[in-house]
């Protein structure tokens, strides 16, 4: 069997957990690939492949709006395919929302992992608070999903000897995600981000990594410009900065998290 992951990963936590999911599909024999969201193009047919993986962060109790825009702009295929998500806790009406767009796809969803992170909302967090780490078993658990993966698919999609799991959305998560999960109210709450010039050496990691395209060079001796209406409101410019220089009134003395392996979005030339 062959398999391809499309993840879709901020600060690293989805990322880890898809490589561990991948080392468990290739432990139990099978062939699979791991892809960035932001670099899949049009030159990849799915139909190469058996089964299709989507993974991503959980966003104000549900699916980033820019993973769902990708999701909407996939070909219309029959594949059978799982999905996957982290969070630091809960994971609101992530599953029943990706799900419903991959149907319309033809896409049917045979499997789901949930893995719980270490947080990474910012605001959320304790001034002088640490940082947690991930859990060993959660990420164990990403790695045994990967090794009884086939086993699943076989037993649903082909023996049929287990339904196809169903997805029922949340009330409550549902309000949240409804005055939350969308940019526009996700950024105002973020208010202004600033930038100590003093700290930011111009790496261009915050650019680079920035899924909204929110953040710029204006020109080549410019330090970072955050275009505020394109900005997706995850903080993980903040988050990623090596030097601490981004900062906003609600991250001020807190922890910013990165998951230690993890080096930043690399954009494929």
């Amino acid at each position: 069997m062959k398999c391809i992951i499309i993840y879709f990963s901020l600060t690293g936590n989805t990322r880890l957990a898809a490589i561990k999911v991948k080392n468990g599909i290739m432990d139990s024999g099978h062939e699979c690939e791991l892809l960035e969201m932001r670099d899949f193009n049009q030159n990849i047919d799915l139909i190469n492949f058996d089964i299709l993986g989507f993974m991503a962060p959980v966003h104000a109790f549900s699916e980033p709006t820019i993973f769902k825009r990708f999701l909407k702009k996939l070909p219309s295929i029959d594949k059978p395919a799982f999905i996957g998500a982290t969070a630091a806790s809960s994971f609101g009406n992530f599953y029943p929302n990706i799900n419903e767009v991959l149907v319309s796809k033809g896409i049917n969803v045979f499997a789901k992992l949930s893995v719980i992170a270490p947080p990474t909302y910012i605001p959320l967090k304790s001034k002088g608070s640490e940082n947690s780490v991930y859990m060993d078993s959660e990420l164990q658990k990403a790695f045994n999903f990967g090794q009884k993966l086939i086993n699943e698919y076989e037993d649903i999609i082909i023996k049929r000897i287990k339904q196809i799991p169903k997805f029922k959305k949340d009330i409550g998560s549902s309000i949240i995600s409804i005055l939350a999960n969308n940019d526009r109210s996700l950024r105002f709450a973020m208010g202004t981000i600033k930038i100590e010039k003093e700290s930011c050496t111009k790496c261009g990691k915050c650019v680079d990594n920035c899924a909204w395209d929110a953040i710029v060079f204006e020109s080549k001796d410019s330090y970072p410009k955050r275009i505020k209406n394109k900005c997706g409101g995850c903080y993980a410019c903040i988050n990623i900065c090596p030097e601490g220089a981004l900062w906003n009134i609600s991250t001020k003395e807190k922890p910013r998290y990165i998951e230690p392996s993890y080096e930043g979005y690399l954009k494929t030339k």
